[in-house]
């Protein structure tokens, strides 16, 4: 419930400032944060050194900054981008919109103009080197196509249109080319020592004005300098796309230029050696582009963009071994944005958890007021494009967005094993104002399939992603609702707070808010999204209670909440628009007057301030994750006290024994969502020595790349059936002769028997010998026995034939029988009608047939060969039922593998992962989320417009919220592959 500060008591410090258009962007500087630079939508700059508390604009000093008379000393300038050193945050770069910029080795104090008179496509600063850079350009001949044939009717020297690549070792003073034709660019890698290199994508053939169309390309290639451009070297060929991150280096290399489809290729050495992605399903799938969703655990979580048309806006996110080559499908149908952007985000502050949202049944929607026809992904693309053209803002783009709706049947869920086992999220038993909610009833029972569901990151400009920070311990915001699936109503959607890493929630608050952390987590600051409002929320107990004030007579529309890159102090800066005007209030919750925590080093006394807390998930109460207990000291949820900037929390770790959680699938295997059997996925599954009827051992499980457990349960190998394709054993080959010798011998002997009454055979009953020690008898019908005397009786080459067929149905489906497996069952639906049942139940038939008859064998494997493999949970031997030949062939699906159990998900092997009726031959349902920031690292084929070149190709960060957030373009801008 919400407590309101009465006017006795002690107010939070409310400044109030305007500018002169809406508010685009904040940049944190120096080495306490307390120096920031504020960008308006009309590209005007303002400085501030006091937390954001007083401001002074300084677009003027910069245009002062230019050379006297030079021709790029403009009247005024106009900025477009700040750009700050990831490393020394006293050095930033202010780009203007044409061909003057600025760089400032002083936090902003003090400015130069930079030696370059071509305007900036992207800066990159150099990871640790303050005074290096890369700038990238595009000739003049690209910003003025009608110049260069001007200039070629007057005979004048010309340059073609070009992407070149700079470098500058003096923060701008001086540049060097170090390639032309371009097309993407980045630093070495650290972890392997190349502080000098260089990589970069470029075209092959440098002549002519180079390309600017959308797609993967043959003749793009990856390469790399490290002398800067004086030698290079080419490391992949076709390879348009990379990514530099953890020691990890993925390069998205062409496959079929027709298709347009690629290949993921990894190197962990630094480029010297690359070996091509394993994925599932590998030749089925087509791989379009990827997203690179996280590298920070020694292991990649990959989202892969399979291009399927009916299901837009989907992809399957896979998780790798330590090498990140071979990948196990994670989650399918992981939403996407057509940029990249994936609703998959990490919970910063606990390692290996990470919350998501996928589409339950991509083809269902509940409304769609995009298109009633045509393609959704062409229509998202040509919004995009129409944004690109547009000269809204950010601000006016994401209240424009609000009005739209995308009705998907979204669903949220949450790992605490990095991926390998994936739940729902429980919903709160009550609400804010202590009503039951809908997921209970009157008696507490919880109502079946309702869950708590959050917005996404695609989904930002309507509501904030869920979000955390690393340093606010087990917290986590999110806006969504209770019920079956997201809903996207406004009266739909609440605030809620998990304050032990997803495990349990509170609805914080009714309705859409914006949030921020404050105090190492210490203060949650919250303001209405969806209205204008005058009004603040907070708490400072981590939602156990919550304070609002107003900030003044007049309302504003907010358009966000950020705080300093630590999230450490408890001065918040909250802007938005009023009217054309952009308003910035600086909050400062110091003057609240509460005092420092104590105690830090005796946490759970009577005395102290803090506490230690384990993260426990709801399916191991032992509080083990990863392997390890992990305990954390934090502030009481009680105690009035602030952390203080210099708090250092301590951490105690301790290894847990092994359990199936710190295990996930190995490559080809899968898990559906609540369960931790690892079933076969890909049917590609096969060993060299497999033979049709035959089973083979594979590893089902591997550890989880990080996972420090020690002892305790250890996977054994899990039997796999061969697949159809294989071939026959030598056993089944000499029965399947033995059976067509006697098929040709019954058949002679009917024929010289001639006239005989076939009722004497059918009334004493039909035993055939199957071999193996596999017999069955069965009594013919009346109908039978009529339907044969029929065909019998016809005599002449029509006799002869319904009887080939007749043997030749009966052999073949005891042979069937015996071989087993996919293969048997294949050829029994050639010939014969056979029915077996393997958990769920699949028919595959040749229709009616004559004599039926029984089989049941243990498909030429006993009890004995399971036994022999160790396999206690193996599975249970299987019956078929076969029938005679003739009538015209069907097939239908196995029913898919339920695997709810140990001896169900064993019994399942050849079922499909988490579809409940996919044909055993094809893959269906389930093989096409990063908040905190702007769009994630990403590997997509190059847009048809002008290529934009990545602001940060390093590991996603901390940051605010979707792409308007609190540092969201630090380290979360990503790969934008061109």
């Amino acid at each position: 419930m919400c407590l309101l500060l009465t006017s006795a008591q002690k107010k939070v410090s409310v400044t109030e400032v305007s500018f002169d258009s809406s508010v685009e962007d904040i940049q944190w500087l120096g080495g306490d944060h307390k120096t920031c630079l504020l960008k308006t939508a009309k590209g005007r700059l303002y400085r501030s050194v006091d937390f954001g508390k007083s401001w002074n604009e300084i677009t003027s000093s910069l245009t002062e900054s230019s050379a006297p008379g030079s021709p790029y000393a403009p009247s005024a300038v106009k900025v477009d981008n700040v750009v700050v050193h990831p490393a020394d945050k006293n050095v930033v770069l202010v780009q203007g919109s044409k061909h003057t910029h600025f760089i400032s080795e002083d936090a902003g104090r003090t400015f130069r103009r930079l030696k370059q008179k071509a305007p900036i496509h992207q800066w990159q600063f150099h990871p640790s080197k303050s005074r290096w850079a890369l700038l990238s350009t595009w000739t003049e001949a690209c910003e003025n196509p009608g110049l260069e044939a001007k200039r070629k009717a007057q005979d004048e020297e010309t340059q073609p249109c070009t992407h070149i690549l700079y470098v500058t070792k003096d923060a701008g003073k001086t540049f060097s080319i170090v390639s032309s034709y371009v097309v993407q660019f980045s630093w070495g890698d650290s972890a392997h020592k190349q502080e000098n290199r260089v990589w970069f994508t470029h075209h092959r053939h440098k002549k002519g004005d180079q390309a600017r169309y959308g797609g993967w390309a043959k003749h793009v290639d990856l390469a790399y300098t490290d002398d800067f451009g004086k030698t290079t070297s080419t490391a992949v060929h076709s390879g348009n796309k990379f990514l530099v991150s953890n020691g990890f280096l993925f390069v998205a290399r062409l496959q079929d230029a027709t298709r347009q489809t690629v290949e993921l290729e990894v190197s962990t050495d630094g480029g010297k050696s690359f070996q091509t992605a394993k994925l599932p399903y590998a030749g089925e799938l087509q791989e379009k582009s990827y997203t690179i969703l996280d590298t920070s655990e020694g292991a990649v979580m990959l989202h892969v963009n399979h291009g399927d048309h009916g299901r837009s806006g989907t992809g399957n996110v896979y998780i790798s071994d330590e090498k990140g080559v071979r990948y196990s499908l994670s989650l399918p149908a992981n939403v996407r944005s057509t940029g990249g952007e994936c609703e998959f985000d990490k919970v910063l502050s606990l390692d290996g958890v990470y919350i998501a949202n996928f589409k339950d049944d991509a083809t269902e929607t509940v409304s769609n007021d995009r298109l009633d026809g045509g393609n959704i992904e062409d229509a998202e693309k040509a919004q995009e494009e129409e944004e690109e053209e547009t000269t809204a803002t950010d601000v006016e783009l994401k209240r424009k967005k609000r009005k739209k709706k995308a009705e998907d049947v979204v669903k949220t869920v949450v790992s605490y094993d990095k991926g390998g086992v994936w739940s729902y999220l429980k919903p709160p038993k009550v609400d804010s104002t202590g009503e039951a909610t809908i997921c209970y009833t009157k008696a507490g029972e919880a109502v079946e399939n309702c869950w708590l569901h959050l917005h996404g990151v695609t989904n930002f400009h309507n509501y904030a992603p869920f979000y955390s920070m690393d340093n606010a311990v087990g917290l986590i915001l999110g806006t969504g609702n209770l019920g079956a699936h997201l809903r996207y109503e406004p009266d739909e959607v609440n605030t809620y707070l998990s304050r032990d890493g997803g495990v349990t929630w509170v609805e914080a608050h009714k309705g859409a808010y914006i949030y921020e952390f404050g105090d190492h987590g210490g203060l949650i600051v919250m303001a209405d999204d969806l209205r204008k409002t005058r009004q603040v929320v907070f708490s400072w107990n981590e939602g156990q209670s919550w304070y609002d004030f107003e900030l003044g007579p007049n309302p504003v529309e907010v358009d966000n909440i950020v705080i300093e890159p630590n999230a450490s102090a408890v001065e918040f800066l909250l802007y938005g628009t009023r009217g054309d005007s952009g308003v910035l209030f600086h909050l400062d919750f110091a003057a609240l007057g509460q005092p420092a925590c104590k105690g830090i080093w005796a946490a759970d006394s009577v005395s102290s301030d803090y506490e230690n807390w384990t993260p426990s998930t709801s399916a191991k109460k032992d509080g083990c994750s990863l392997g390890r207990q992990v305990t954390y000291t934090r502030r009481k949820q009680t105690s009035e006290c602030f952390n203080g900037q210099d708090f250092q929390r301590p951490v105690f770790k301790k290894n847990c024994e092994c359990t199936e959680e710190d295990f996930e699938c190995e490559f080809g295997f899968a898990r559906k969502i609540g369960s931790t059997v690892c079933a076969p996925e890909d049917p590609n599954l096969t060993a060299d020595t497999c033979t049709a009827g035959g089973f083979f051992y594979m590893d089902a499980y591997r550890k989880v790349p990080g996972d420090t457990c020690e002892a305790g349960w250890v996977p054994s190998q899990v039997p796999v059936p061969c697949p159809a394709h294989a071939p026959f054993s030598r056993t089944a080959l000499i029965v399947l002769g033995v059976v067509l010798v006697a098929a040709v011998a019954l058949l002679m002997l009917g024929v010289v028997a001639g006239g005989s009454n076939p009722s004497d055979a059918a009334s004493k009953g039909i035993h055939v010998a199957l071999g193996l020690g596999q017999s069955s008898s069965r009594e013919a019908t009346k109908e039978n026995f009529s339907k044969a005397s029929r065909w019998r009786a016809v005599g002449g080459v029509r006799g002869a034939l319904a009887a080939i067929g007749q043997a030749f149905g009966r052999g073949v489906a005891a042979v069937s029988a015996l071989i087993g497996g996919r293969r048997g069952a294949n050829l029994g639906g050639r010939f014969g009608d056979v029915q077996y049942s393997q958990v769920g139940k699949g028919e595959l038939g040749f229709g009616e047939g004559v004599g039926d008859f029984t089989v049941e064998g243990d498909h030429g494997l006993d009890d004995d060969d399971l036994a022999a493999g160790d396999h206690d949970d193996a599975p249970p031997l299987l019956s078929y039922t076969a029938a005679g030949a003739g009538g015209q062939g069907k097939r239908d699906g196995m029913d898919g593998g339920r695997g709810d159990d140990v001896e169900a998900g064993g019994r399942g092997v050849v079922h499909r992962h988490h579809h409940a009726a996919a044909s055993s031959d094809s893959a269906e349902n389930g093989h096409s989320l990063m908040g905190n920031g702007a769009a994630v690292p990403r590997l997509s084929p190059p847009p048809a417009s002008a290529p934009s070149l990545p602001a940060s190709l390093s590991p996603p960060a901390s940051g605010g919220f979707g792409g308007f957030g609190n540092e969201g373009g630090e380290g979360r801008d990503g790969l934008e592959l061109l």
